[in-house]
């Protein structure tokens, strides 16, 4: 079951519909030199107003050692920050669902 929470903004304390999922492109490298061009898909989905605190949280300290540990673990480079590219890309609405805004101009035409 799908819940409303599902199609929320993760910033902690928005009630808007997540409307954004983010993706991180970066560069990394393997032991051996050769270099793997990567893309993320990531599960931060944000409003319109939170994409810049989606992606200052991403590169932040705490997140960037947390993600040097897992590029560790397999054995690959970090990338450096400032490789590290972050895109939002639109969250195609789900067949049958309604927004909110839908239902209120609806009712405004109805009378």
């Amino acid at each position: 079951m799908t819940t409303r929470r599902s199609h929320q903004c993760k910033r902690d304390g928005c009630d808007s519909e997540a409307v954004w999922k983010m993706f991180v492109r970066f560069m990394t490298r393997t032991p051996k030199g050769n270099f793997i061009p990567c893309l993320a898909e990531t599960t931060i989905k944000v409003c319109d107003r939170h994409q810049k605190d989606a992606a200052e949280g991403f590169v932040s300290a705490r997140n960037l050692d947390m993600l040097a540990e897992q590029f560790k673990r397999e054995n690959l480079a970090m990338p450096g920050p400032g490789s590290i590219e972050i895109e939002f890309a639109r969250i195609p609405k789900a067949e049958g669902v309604i927004s909110v805004q839908a239902i209120r101009e609806h009712f405004k035409r109805a009378g």
